[in-house]
């Protein structure tokens, strides 16, 4: 009986180490980050990456918020929409004040994709489809680096929209009102 046990057993646990082993690979094939700017796409020069630097350096000082920007020409997935989603929780982006900004390379087209982190969300709503469609014509035409730059004007405005709302809803609101909600 022993005998009959422990072949199977062994063969179990194999599979096991392998099913493991697989899952480790393709989690690895998410790049890491290498810095708010991961230029793996090699789409930036020098003047470039200090440029988009010194931008995400004043949206962290003037917002709150932190962005990431991904420029890759691999995809594990073959599917940006998905690249993006899961490079945010890889990345450990999805519950903070942040924003993933990912271009990716297909073939001789490029693709971009916006994603937001839950605090980004609860503060500014959801502004990532409005950031999208800013960038989506300068990444498809291949330009880069004026997307990025496009990206923070964008935000910015995005931001100043989204505050002119909130002031405009708590306009009407009496005082008493805004002293209670505010502490």
């Amino acid at each position: 009986m022993r005998a009959l046990l422990s072949h199977p057993a062994r063969l179990l646990t194999s599979c096991f180490a392998v099913l493991t082993l697989l899952a480790h690979l393709a989690a690895a094939q998410l790049p890491r980050p290498i810095g708010p700017v991961s230029d793996y796409g090699a789409v930036l020069d020098r003047a470039g990456r200090d440029h988009i630097g010194g931008l995400v350096t004043d949206a962290l000082a003037r917002h709150g918020v932190s962005v990431h920007i991904l420029v890759s020409w691999e995809d594990p997935y073959a599917d940006a929409d998905r690249f993006a989603s899961e490079l945010l929780v890889a990345w450990a982006l999805d519950r903070a004040a942040t924003i993933l900004v990912v271009f990716v390379r297909y073939g001789t087209f490029w693709e971009s994709r916006v994603r937001i982190g839950s605090e980004t969300r609860r503060i500014f709503g959801s502004i990532e489809g409005r950031l999208q469609r800013e960038i989506a014509e300068l990444t498809e035409h291949r330009r880069i680096e004026e997307a990025m730059v496009t990206f923070f004007a964008a935000f910015d405005r995005a931001v100043a929209g989204n505050r002119r709302a909130i002031d405009a809803r708590s306009a009407g609101m009496p005082r008493w009102v805004l002293a209670l909600a505010v502490g």
